[in-house]
């Protein structure tokens, strides 16, 4: 438990209906009987009621500042495991900061980022994970993005990486009674076992490696970018995804000049479509940056819509945008399908030399076969990731993922030290370096400084 009692609006100081401030730490019945008063006649906030809204009046030395609803909490059943109270309060700025500066005048202190999740933690009410998904929830700019971070959040990560990390610990229990035991006259545990359980607890690791890549992805959303040359229609195609004219539209080449970002979920997927500039040979220096940041969002793309005019013989324009594309995963959407065609599949293919690339004819001004576009797009993505909505993903964390690398890697050294001399020591240090980088993700094991870096990045009041 802290020793400070900590306040902070948990609502945005814009004009609202209402808005919260929360008190969460030892003093907040000392305080809120500085300030608060029922409106039902008791003349002070001296034997609150957990979990009741109550109608009073917020007061500074005996001046009403609003009329207020206030609901308490009693540690350690409350959010934070503290002594907690809300105040609802009507939705001004100015009576937020009011309240706020009389809070402060009265044994609190503004609260930091994260600071009463940070405390929920502290205090036992979540593991690591459960309160990183608390940011994720706020945070999260799409339908799966949320899922993922409700699933966190309801104990689904910790319960995976809690059974990995048992079965660690089983091994490391049974090498170290085998070093404590060395010269007692009792059944031993063979190096071949311990190894073979090692290489098994890799492998689930592994997996765990795996899911967090894809978990990550889904919950950022699917990055597709659409290039080709000026006037082929991109903007056009990019209108179709989103159904809504977000880009604008026009027959006069370099109108899109910037990068033009929309997210929008396909069938259960988030996916960002990145309308680009089309790539020619100009000497204005604002598309030639539109030309350079193209090049970036096809480098950092997932994949890649290549879009080609039909209706046009195809030029060296065509050849030239298609060569960064080549190298990333993409498909290829011959637009203008409804006017007559200048090439076929197989010209096209021989033009750009992609023997093998998917290639679909649609037109974006007559709304042909943008679903097929889409379909395959979403076929390459499920091939090369092995995901699908509402599978088994549960890790979707950089840092959970980085904790979950370093952990095999020691995991691998174990069974590296298994293999040549069977060492149980050796074997023993790097399990144990396994055990505290998996330890970290739940936060059973964690500096000051990472606890620091991860609520810093929430918001105040949460």
């Amino acid at each position: 438990m802290k020793e400070d009692t900590i306040a902070a609006p948990a609502t945005l100081p814009g004009e609202s209906a209402i808005g919260i401030i929360r008190i969460s730490g030892p003093s907040v019945i000392k305080t809120l009987k500085k300030v608060f008063t029922f409106r039902s006649g008791k003349k002070s906030f001296s034997s609150p009621k957990p979990g009741v809204l109550s109608l009073g009046i917020i007061h500074s030395k005996g001046s009403p500042v609003d009329e207020v609803m206030l609901c308490f909490f009693k540690g350690p059943r409350s959010y934070t495991g503290e002594d907690m109270a809300e105040i609802t309060f009507h939705g001004s700025p100015l009576i937020m900061n009011k309240i706020m500066s009389l809070l402060s005048e009265n044994g609190c202190r503004p609260a930091g980022p994260g600071e009463f999740t940070k405390r929920a933690f502290l205090n036992s009410k979540m593991d690591l994970s459960q309160a990183e998904a608390v940011a994720g929830l706020i945070s999260a700019k799409n339908e799966t993005a949320l899922n993922l971070s409700l699933k966190q959040l309801m104990g689904s990560e910790k319960k995976l990486i809690s059974s990995v990390k048992a079965e660690i610990l089983k091994i490391l229990s049974l090498v170290e009674a085998e070093i404590d035991f060395a010269h007692e006259d009792i059944e031993k545990t063979p190096v071949t076992q311990v190894k073979s359980m090692l290489e098994s607890v890799l492998k689930k690791t592994r997996r765990l490696i795996k899911n967090a890549a894809e978990g990550i992805k889904l919950k950022n959303s699917i990055r597709i970018a659409i290039t080709g040359r000026p006037n082929a229609g991109k903007s056009s195609l990019l209108n179709r995804f989103l159904e809504k004219e977000k880009a604008i539209v026009t027959p006069v080449a370099g109108t899109t000049r910037d990068i033009i970002e929309e997210t929008v979920t396909i069938d259960g997927f988030p996916f960002t479509f990145l309308d680009t500039a089309g790539v020619r040979n100009t000497l204005n220096e604002i598309e030639l940056e539109g030309m350079k940041r193209a090049e970036k969002a096809v480098d950092e793309s997932d994949l890649v819509i290549f879009v080609a005019d039909g209706s046009e013989p195809l030029s060296a324009a065509d050849s030239d945008t298609y060569a960064p594309v080549r190298k990333k995963s993409h498909v290829i959407a011959v637009n203008k399908s409804d006017l007559p065609s200048a090439f076929s599949d197989n010209e096209l293919k021989n033009f750009l030399n992609c023997p093998g690339a998917a290639v679909i004819r649609v037109s974006a001004l007559k709304n042909r076969a943008i679903k097929t576009l889409t379909k395959t797009a979403k076929d390459i993505i499920i091939k090369e990731n092995s995901f699908e909505p509402g599978s088994s993903v549960q890790v979707t964390s950089i840092r959970h993922k980085k904790c979950l690398e370093k952990s095999a890697k020691s995991l691998e050294s174990a069974v590296k030290a298994a293999s040549q001399n069977g060492e149980y020591e050796l074997i023993a240090a790097d399990i144990n370096r396994a055990v505290s980088e998996i330890s970290m993700i739940t936060g059973e094991i964690t500096p000051e400084n990472v606890l620091d870096d991860i609520f810093n990045t929430f918001c105040i009041g949460k």
